[in-house]
C-alpha cells in the first residue's frame, strides 16, 4: 500500500544517509616516510620506486648505504656528482588557503676520504635540499664546491626552476667564495653563499656516523639545523621565506659532489614528515629513473590505498541501495498496474495481502466521525510530527475502504479497481460517511451507499439465515 511503500522508502534513504555519514574517507594525506638503507636486499631499480638515484648515486650493498658519488681514487672518479630524491612532490603551501607547511627531517650519514692515509685532501661535501619538482639530474657543471646544487652561472642568484634551499655539509674551503674554513654546516637560499653557518670543532669527514635534524617552522618561517657528532650538538638557523624562495611543489632529497679530490658521501637512513596534506590528484607522475627499494614505511602510500578502498566500499553500498529502491518501486508499480487492469474481485486477496495486517491493526471500537481513533497509536508514534497528519489521513482512508469492501450488501461493495483508485489517489478523494451497523435480535441493519458510494448512508433490514452472512449474494457485483 502507499503507506507501507512510503515508509520503506524513507527507511532506505535514512540507511543510505547513515552509511555515507559514518564512513570517513581521507581526501588528503600529509607526506611522511622513513627509509633504512641497512637492508641487504635493497637495490637500485626503476620499478615502483619511491626514491630515485641520478648522476653517480647508487646503492652500495657492502656499505649498506646510498653512495651519492664515486668513492674510489682515480682520474675518472674526479668531478663526480649524484642525487637521491623522493619521487613524489611535497607541497610547500596550500594554494587555496595559503597555509604554509611545517616539516621535519632526520637522517644519518658518513663522509670520509677515499683513502684515510692519503696525503691528498678530500672534497667537497653533501647537502639536504628542496628544489623544483621533478629535480631530475644534477645541473651540468655542478661538481666541486657547487655540491650538485648549482653551477657557476646560478650559484650566486638562482631563479625560476634553478632555485634551491639547502643545508650543506661542506668539507672543502673555497677561498674564492669567501669561505672561512673547509668544515662547516650552512643554510643556502638560492645561492652557494650561506645565509648562516656554524663550524664544528670536530671534523665532519672523520668517517664516523653523524646524525642531523632539519626543521622548518611555518609560524616563524625559521629553518633550523642540529648536527650531532659523538653526542655533541651543533646548531644553526636562518629565516627563510619559502613562498618567495621556492615554487609551491618541491622535490626533497640529497646531493653531493667531488672536484679534483675524492671522498665518500654515504646516506644511511632518512625520515621525513610534513604538516601539510597533499591531494592524491595533485602529484604528477614520477619521472622514470634509477630508483631504490628498501625496508620502509610510507604513510603517504598507505593513505592512497585507504582512499581507494573506502571509495570502492562507498560505491558498492550506494549501488546496492539504489538497486533496492528501484526494485521496490518496480514491484509497487506492477501491483498497481494489475489492480487497475482488473475489474473483478477474484484478486482481492492477492492485492490486499500486503495490507491485511495493517487493516487488522485498525480493529477496535468505532464511533461516528472518529474512525481514525481505531488506529493503533503505536503506528503513528513511528513518524515525526510532520508526518503524523499524513499517516492518520491515509490510515483513515484505508479503514473506510476496508469497511466499504465488507459491506453486507455485495451490490454496494466497490470493485477492486475503484477501491485501489481511492487508496492510491494523491488527491483528497471524498470518502463515504460510514454510520455504525445496528444489530438487533435476529435482524441487523445493513449499510447501503447511494450513488457512487460518496453520499450519505441508508439503512435496510435483512433477515438472518443462510444469506445473512453474505448479504444474500453469491458473487461480487461488477456494476461498480
Amino acid at each position: 500500500m502507499a503507506v507501507t511503500s512510503s515508509r520503506c522508502l524513507r527507511s532506505t534513504l535514512c540507511c543510505l544517509f547513515y552509511l555515507l555519514s559514518s564512513i570517513h574517507v581521507p581526501l588528503a594525506a600529509s607526506l611522511s616516510f622513513h627509509f633504512n638503507f641497512s637492508d641487504p636486499d635493497s637495490t637500485c631499480t626503476a620499478q615502483n620506486a619511491e626514491l630515485a638515484c641520478s648522476g653517480d648515486a647508487y646503492f652500495h650493498s657492502t656499505e649498506n648505504a646510498i653512495e651519492l658519488t664515486k668513492n674510489a681514487m682515480g682520474d675518472r672518479n674526479n668531478q663526480s656528482v649524484g642525487r637521491l630524491t623522493y619521487t613524489q612532490p611535497m607541497p610547500l603551501w596550500d594554494g587555496t588557503t595559503g597555509e604554509l607547511a611545517s616539516f621535519t627531517t632526520s637522517f644519518t650519514f658518513r663522509i670520509k676520504p677515499a683513502q684515510q692515509d692519503s696525503p691528498e685532501p678530500s672534497a667537497d661535501g653533501m647537502a639536504f635540499f628542496l628544489a623544483h619538482h621533478p629535480s631530475g639530474v644534477p645541473p651540468p657543471g655542478s661538481f666541486g664546491g657547487n655540491l650538485g646544487l648549482f653551477n657557476d652561472s646560478t650559484n650566486r642568484d638562482a631563479r625560476g626552476d634553478d632555485r634551491v634551499v639547502a643545508v650543506e655539509f661542506d668539507t672543502f674551503q673555497n677561498a674564492e667564495w669567501g669561505e672561512v674554513d673547509g668544515n662547516h654546516v650552512g643554510i643556502d637560499v638560492n645561492s652557494i653563499f650561506s645565509a648562516d653557518f656554524i663550524s664544528p670543532n670536530k671534523s665532519i669527514k672523520s668517517g664516523e656516523t653523524l646524525a642531523a635534524d632539519v626543521a622548518y617552522d611555518n609560524s616563524t618561517e625559521t629553518l633550523s639545523v642540529t648536527l650531532r657528532m659523538n653526542g655533541a650538538p651543533y646548531r644553526v638557523s636562518a629565516n627563510v621565506d619559502m613562498r618567495r624562495s621556492l615554487p609551491q611543489m618541491v622535490a626533497v632529497g640529497f646531493s653531493a659532489a667531488t672536484g679534483r679530490n675524492v671522498e665518500a658521501h654515504q646516506l644511511l637512513s632518512w625520515s621525513f614528515n610534513s604538516s601539510l596534506a597533499m591531494s592524491p590528484g595533485e602529484a604528477p607522475a614520477p619521472v622514470p629513473s634509477q630508483a631504490i627499494t628498501s625496508n620502509r614505511h610510507s604513510k603517504a602510500h598507505s593513505s592512497t590505498i585507504a582512499v581507494s578502498a573506502a571509495a570502492a566500499a562507498v560505491f558498492v553500498v550506494i549501488c546496492a541501495l539504489i538497486g533496492f529502491v528501484l526494485w521496490r518501486k518496480l514491484r509497487i508499480w506492477k501491483k498497481s498496474k494489475e489492480a487497475s487492469g482488473s475489474g473483478g474481485g477474484g484478486e482481492l486477496d492477492d492485492e490486499h495481502d500486503g495490507g491485511e495486517a495493517e487493516f487488522e491493526k485498525g480493529v477496535g471500537p468505532k464511533s461516528r466521525n472518529a474512525i481514525a481513533e481505531a488506529v493503533d497509536e503505536r503506528l503513528l508514534s513511528l513518524q515525526g510530527d510532520d508526518g503524523e497528519v499524513e499517516e492518520r489521513r491515509q490510515m483513515e482512508r484505508a479503514l473506510v475502504v476496508g469497511l466499504w469492501c465488507a459491506h453486507p450488501d455485495c451490490s454496494e461493495r466497490p470493485s477492486i479497481a475503484r477501491a485501489m483508485h481511492v487508496l492510491q489517489s494523491t488527491a483528497d478523494v471524498k470518502l463515504p460517511v460510514l454510520r455504525p451497523q445496528m444489530y438487533s435480535g435476529d435482524t441487523f441493519h445493513t449499510v447501503t451507499m447511494g450513488g457512487d458510494g460518496y453520499g450519505d448512508l441508508s439503512f435496510g433490514e435483512t433477515s438472518t439465515g443462510s444469506d445473512a452472512s453474505t448479504g444474500g449474494c453469491n458473487s461480487r457485483s461488477e456494476s461498480k
